[in-house]
């Protein structure tokens, strides 16, 4: 939703609850100001219990890749931060800090490579257990998940492989003139019909990175079975 719908709804619902859920639906809109708000509304100012949680929970969105990237590395800032009891980190409540910790983990862009920096942001700092293991729990989740997607990629690469030697894939293939010559163009549409088959496959609606590694995967496994 924009600012004019949200806007719009806080007006409606003028109750504390009603401000909340503003603040939570600012915090996952696409508009990088906004994004831009809400990190500092739930990392560097007092802000109430219940609009923390939302503004944290909401942040984090799907095929928001552009906007967010750069709070990957805001995020291991934050987690410093609170390890070291650094400015308000000193006198932040312990809700506060389990809202960042885990609801701030960058979910959507925990790939192999931020697990990679994550492991050796860990290595280099002595930080309190009660930050690490939570900052952990959020790793290990995160693995966890990109394991199972690379197994819905293999499997459904397989799948539309195997239906595309059978002819499926095929199907698209047309010859056109060129200068008086026939030639046969390359299947690009079918390669991309196929890709398509592989995301809904592997991630069912899910938006993101993800569909790019299907359709590396694909590319890969074509290849290979030409």
């Amino acid at each position: 939703a924009g600012e004019a719908e949200i806007a719009a709804e806080a007006e409606r619902d003028r109750t504390a609850t009603g401000a909340e859920k503003a603040a939570g639906a600012r915090s996952a809109s696409k508009d990088a100001a906004a994004k831009a708000e809400a990190w500092a509304a739930a990392t560097e100012r007092e802000t109430p219990n219940e609009t923390h949680f939302q503004i944290c929970a909401q942040f984090w969105q799907l095929d928001q890749d552009d906007i967010l990237t750069p709070y990957t590395d805001r995020y291991l800032e934050v987690v410093d931060a609170i390890g070291s009891q650094r400015g308000p980190w000193a006198t932040a409540s312990t809700t506060i800090r389990q809202h960042v910790l885990g609801l701030l983990f960058p979910r959507p862009l925990a790939d192999r490579a931020f697990i990679e920096k994550l492991d050796a942001f860990l290595a280099e700092r002595t930080l309190p257990e009660s930050v690490k293991r939570l900052v952990l729990e959020r790793r290990d989740d995160a693995v966890e998940t990109e394991r199972d997607h690379a197994g819905a990629v293999r499997a459904a690469v397989d799948e539309v492989a195997e239906q595309y030697d059978r002819g499926l894939g095929r199907r698209q293939t047309r010859v056109v003139s060129v200068d008086g010559a026939d030639q046969r163009l390359e299947q690009i549409a079918a390669a991309m019909d196929v890709a398509d088959r592989i995301d809904a496959l592997s991630r069912g609606k899910r938006g993101g990175r993800r569909g790019r590694a299907a359709r590396e995967n694909l590319s890969k496994s074509l290849k290979h079975r030409g």
